[in-house]
């Protein structure tokens, strides 16, 4: 859809949740935030987290409305949760991923109450792309409404294959700041650490889609990892006994023309740093296999009660427990 279609129906948008929320224009303050909120999701470095993401995620949330309770909480969370985006960010507090709204709603009057307010924040920090550590809220009747708003955020991971490979060409150029190997591991990791994408009944049966997704990513990650960066790594290591002298062998040959010798030191420690990661693969990321079994469904009538627990103790995993 052309950008500024999207960006005039979004605005729409923006205004009625404001009218919504009973505020007026009559100083300019909405169309101010307004132009926050669009400066934020139209920045040069966005490619996926930009409006056209914010439009479809309130297109779900209409869709899905009546499973809400809070609908008008949901879409402000959906407009502020990548307003604070930076894919180059390591650590930081995640308070500052909801800062934005704090200042809005202190801006505008404060038309919402502070638990109400907190409440949303805390939706804000847990579906936005930088979030880093949870943030438990004890209010159960509000589980839902996250549950949904969280798979809302993540639907274009069960997306048909043409679309799934436009979302990740968008998200590689997001983290240009990474080098190919870099982007590789940190995808695959990100990809491996997910046990189940959805977590509300209404998305269960997109599970299978995301999960094909994901695999059919990770193989391919995988093999640029190796034509990249593990091969000529490998094939490098070969060649360096050449180099000063020596063949593979341990006997004496003819060196490369050209190639100066290469200290012994050198040589023993990519040799040593190529062989860590052929074992790392062989026994981590080759091994992987996303847990085969079914989990228990988050909401059965005849599950209540229940407790699966589920655990690792071989050594990769350091043992854990969930």
């Amino acid at each position: 859809m052309n950008d500024a279609i999207v960006s005039e129906s979004v605005k729409t948008k923006w205004y009625a949740l404001c009218e919504a929320l009973g505020l007026k224009d009559d100083e300019g303050a909405i169309s101010h935030w307004w132009s926050v909120v669009h400066g934020a999701y139209s920045g040069t470095d966005r490619y996926f987290y930009d409006l056209n993401h914010v439009a479809s995620m309130l297109q779900l949330v209409e869709q899905y409305r009546t499973y809400f309770k809070d609908i008008v909480a949901v879409k402000l969370a959906a407009f502020f949760h990548a307003v604070v985006y930076d894919p180059t960010r390591r650590r930081g507090n995640n308070n500052d991923l909801a800062e934005p709204f704090f200042t809005w709603n202190r801006a505008m009057g404060q038309p919402l109450e502070l638990c109400r307010a907190e409440m949303i924040a805390t939706w804000i920090q847990r579906i936005s792309p930088d979030w880093r550590a949870a943030r438990p809220w004890p209010r159960e009747e509000y589980d839902k409404d996250l549950e949904l708003l969280k798979d809302i955020s993540k639907a274009a991971q069960a997306s048909p294959r043409l679309e799934y490979e436009l979302y990740t060409a968008a998200l590689r150029r997001e983290h240009a700041n990474l080098g190919e190997a870099r982007w590789c591991q940190y995808r695959i990791r990100s990809l491996k650490q997910t046990q189940r994408f959805y977590g509300s009944e209404l998305f269960l049966s997109k599970e299978e889609a995301a999960a094909a997704n994901a695999r059919r990513e990770v193989r391919a990650l995988r093999a640029m990892l190796w034509r990249g960066h593990y091969l000529p790594a490998m094939a490098a290591a070969a060649l360096l006994p050449l180099a000063s002298g020596a063949d593979p062998l341990g006997g004496r040959g003819p060196a490369l023309a050209g190639v100066p010798a290469v200290p012994m030191v050198a040589r023993a420690g990519l040799v040593a740093g190529v062989a860590a990661r052929a074992a790392r693969w062989l026994l981590l990321d080759r091994t992987f296999v996303r847990y085969p079994y079914p989990h228990a469904p988050p909401h059965g009538g005849g599950a209540r009660g229940a407790v699966v627990f589920a655990a690792s103790f071989n050594p990769p995993h350091l043992g854990h427990l969930h």
